[in-house]
């Protein structure tokens, strides 16, 4: 019991300060920030501490590998709203195939109707455009051993900003291992590995005067190029405990079961960041849940809660979620599933 909170401790204590010593260099330097808004009011609750979790559809997203656990299907659906009319929904279903799962995941983020200004109407000049974001992706995850389990996506990634859009392709990794030391998980997960995106659209046609100073020569058709962006691309480790009940085996129970979660990632265009989550579950019927983030610039702190309730063979889990983004407001998600 001594060796397991020190070796807790110590990883906290070696995440914290990670996490408090990087200097931040590369903000705003990547596109498709959509792909890092995670889907989940259960792992939203936790803080996105949610890498080393298994056996639940909303895996798609966080870690591929974990969807290796699923036995028969399961549907999983997630709604948020964000500041400034900014929506973001996902959709996800997972056919379990023994030691192996086949997923299918969309993401879509989009924004209300914004009026377009210029220097000569600042009021607006009653044209409005909107913002859609959508990715469609591919999952495959494996159990490798009785203690290892793997996973891949391939998904196609789509921005478009009123008539302009950019598209590309882009792959994600995970992996989660079984310590077999006090029900200890470790993981780790790679996403948004892909080529720089670019936007083109009809907006970015011009014509175009080479000669302005030869009248005979006629204007010609061109194209203004946009800079080529690169995907947000993140590397998150992390790891799971039971504390109590579940997998755990210094407080075993049948009942209740607590369970802590923790993740580091470094994603392309942010510093290094912590997140920490703590789940209590009661009968497998009722969930309660927090986490906080580290460094992050205005979510601090999470909490939520969730119903998990049996009707024959389906099991049906309702989750909600509330993420403080202080000076910018809560936001409140929605999730849904469907296991049978």
């Amino acid at each position: 019991m001594k060796r397991l909170f020190f070796v807790l401790l110590l990883t906290v204590g070696l995440i914290a300060g990670q996490a408090q010593a990087q200097e931040m260099s590369r903000v705003a330097t990547a596109g498709a920030q959509f792909l890092k808004f995670g889907v989940g009011a259960r792992a939203l609750a936790l803080a996105n501490a949610f890498v080393a979790f298994e056996n639940d559809p909303f895996s798609l997203y966080w870690n591929p590998s974990g969807i290796s656990s699923i036995q028969g299907t399961a549907v999983a659906l997630s709604r948020s709203t964000y500041y400034s009319g900014i929506n973001h929904s996902f959709f996800g279903a997972v056919l379990g195939m023994g030691e192996s799962a086949l997923g299918l995941s969309v993401t879509y983020m989009g924004t209300d109707k914004i009026e377009v200004t210029t220097l000569s109407a600042p009021d607006g000049t009653g044209t409005y455009y909107d913002v859609g974001n959508m990715s469609v992706g591919l999952t495959y995850g494996r159990n490798i051993t009785n203690v290892l389990k793997m996973g891949i996506t391939a998904k196609l990634v789509r921005e478009r900003i009123y008539r302009e859009t950019a598209n590309g392709l882009a792959v994600d990794f995970g992996s989660i291992i079984d310590t077999g030391l006090y029900g200890v998980k470790l993981a780790m997960s790679l996403t948004n590995v892909g080529r720089a995106m670019q936007l083109r659209g009809p907006d970015l046609r011009v014509s175009h005067d080479r000669y302005p100073n030869n009248p005979a020569e006629s204007k010609v058709k061109a194209d203004l190029f946009t800079d080529n962006w690169p995907l947000p691309m993140v590397y998150t480790i992390g790891i799971r405990t039971d504390l109590l009940g579940g997998d755990g085996v210094n407080f075993p129970s049948r009942i209740q079961r607590l369970t802590l979660g923790i993740a580091i990632n470094d994603a392309w265009d942010a510093p290094l960041r912590a997140n920490y989550g703590l789940e209590y579950e009661w009968r497998h019927l009722f969930s309660l849940r927090a986490g906080f983030l580290q460094k992050y610039d205005t979510a601090r702190f999470t909490f939520g809660g969730g119903i998990n309730y049996q009707i024959g063979k389906t099991r049906i889990v309702i989750d909600y979620a509330y993420v403080n983004y202080q000076y910018l407001g809560g936001t409140n998600h929605f999730s849904l599933e469907f296991c049978y």
